[in-house]
């Protein structure tokens, strides 16, 4: 019986090696469409010009009295003597709002003066917000509020009322251009762009912003919006 145990480890090494062979010889070589997908990453950018149909016009009024109490019952008398008068250039109430209101002690801190600082008055500082879509009259709303009152002006904020249509073609337009620099690049590698794998969007619609003095109001101030710009931006990744 000693005899057979060498004998039967001979045959079961041997039938191993066999099926190890055997399953070597059964496997298929990798092809190239089995390989992971060569990746490239491509930005675009699409822009689509607009004319703006909206304004939003930032103005307001600050008093100064010796108490606080005097320098808000001033500061909400003037302003609304400010709103009074935008009303009568066919603005409603309703297109109006409060963007900031705020009050705070004025300091005298003069070096000549012994002892600390002392609170000589106090300031009222309130923002009023009027949004118009009849942008030709946004220099006369300036030029009435400041007749009337108004005197500090934030400045003027062009947009489009729904620029939705717009954002889409410039995505449309980005997205081209991203595969436009794709399949350039794998052309001259001799390879062909197969599928898009990963996008990722960003929007930049810069306002126009117009800055405005009040001490330089005049009469029919003339305020042109010019054109507007909607840009998407798009990374994209390619397979190749």
């Amino acid at each position: 019986m000693r005899r057979l145990y060498p004998l039967m480890i001979c045959l079961v090494t041997i039938a191993l090696a066999a099926g190890f062979v055997a399953s070597l010889g059964g496997r298929q070589p990798v092809t190239a469409s089995e390989k992971e997908p060569r990746v490239m990453v491509m930005d675009g950018e699409g822009q689509v010009q607009l004319k703006a149909d909206r304004a939003v016009v930032t103005l307001g009024v600050q008093t100064q009295a010796e108490t606080a109490q005097k320098a808000q019952s001033e500061n909400a008398r003037v302003m609304q003597q400010v709103m009074a008068a935008i009303k009568t250039l066919g603005i409603r109430e309703s297109d109006m709002k409060t963007a900031g209101f705020n009050l705070f002690p004025v300091w005298d801190y003069r070096v000549e003066k012994e002892g600390a600082p002392r609170v000589v008055g106090f300031r009222v500082h309130n923002t009023l917000s009027i949004t118009v879509d009849k942008i030709d009259i946004v220099g006369k709303i300036l030029d009435t509020a400041v007749s009337a009152g108004a005197n500090s002006v934030e400045g003027v904020q062009f947009t489009v009322k729904d620029p939705s249509a717009a954002r889409l073609e410039a995505l449309k337009l980005a997205m081209a251009d991203a595969r436009k620099k794709a399949e350039t690049v794998a052309s001259t590698i001799g390879a062909t762009i197969t599928d898009v794998t990963v996008v990722e969007e960003a929007y930049s619609e810069p306002p126009g912003v117009i800055r405005y003095s009040a001490a330089k109001a005049m009469e029919d101030t003339v305020i042109l919006p010019g054109d507007m710009t909607i840009t998407a931006r798009l990374r994209v990744k390619f397979s190749f």
